[in-house]
């Protein structure tokens, strides 16, 4: 199942929002960004340094007690079995994961206007 954040840009509330449904599924979530240095910012406003620091060096994490688990194009974080929250990172990245892990749920927080409305084209995404 498709879902995305109806907010765009790098929001911390959509972060919040994205986790809150991510755990709602599953007590793992993964959070795919494009590049490492996109953690920076609202998502490690949302997480704390600290689970930031995993993220980066272990490619995993804890929050609240429950997994977190970290993919990029570069780096694969092994068996993913929770949703993946698809941070502002661009369609053509996501559509590559949605075919890699099409069992999965995808939740995600297009960086743009434009980004989200073919992502609801394409996929017939539910708001968050």
């Amino acid at each position: 199942m498709f879902y995305h954040s109806p907010q765009t840009g790098t929001n911390s509330g959509a972060i919040k929002l994205a986790l809150r449904k991510g755990y709602s599924l599953s007590s793992e979530v993964c959070i795919a960004v494009g590049e490492l240095r996109d953690l920076d910012g609202s998502i490690s406003e949302v997480l704390g340094e600290r689970a930031i620091k995993f993220l980066k060096k272990d490619r995993k994490a804890q929050y609240f007690g429950k997994t977190i688990k970290l993919l990029t194009p570069k780096a694969d974080p092994g068996p993913i079995f929770g949703p993946l929250i698809a941070a502002f990172v661009p369609l053509p990245i996501l559509e590559a994961w949605a075919t890699q892990y099409p069992k999965l749920h995808i939740i995600y927080l297009p960086p743009d206007d434009a980004s989200l409305a073919a992502y609801q084209a394409q996929y017939q995404s539910m708001s968050i």
